[in-house]
């Protein structure tokens, strides 16, 4: 994990991990953070790793801060694996 902070500083990117239903690890202004998935009735899990990084990759095109980004990349995932069609996001995330 001291890794992710030095390669996310000398390259000066933004470094995000998930794991599943694990929290995703990430690097905020030179500091590691973690954040808790939403709590979701698993339905279907196929898809919602794309999802998490569909609506991280939206919310910065947003113009949202990385954990903002984050947040919504977790709704995202939460939506997708509670539902039964994989790829399917429902609300106004």
């Amino acid at each position: 994990l001291d890794r992710m902070i030095t390669l996310a500083t000398e390259f000066e990117i933004d470094l995000v991990v998930s794991n599943g239903r694990r929290p995703i690890v990430y690097v905020d202004h030179g500091r590691l953070v973690t954040a808790d998935p939403i709590a979701a009735e698993p339905v279907n899990p196929i898809g919602s790793g794309d999802a998490l990084a569909a609506g991280i990759a939206a919310g910065l095109h947003r113009g949202l801060g990385l954990s903002r980004a984050i947040g919504l990349g977790l709704e995202c995932a939460a939506n997708n694996l509670g539902s039964l069609k994989p790829g399917s996001i429902r609300g106004n995330s």
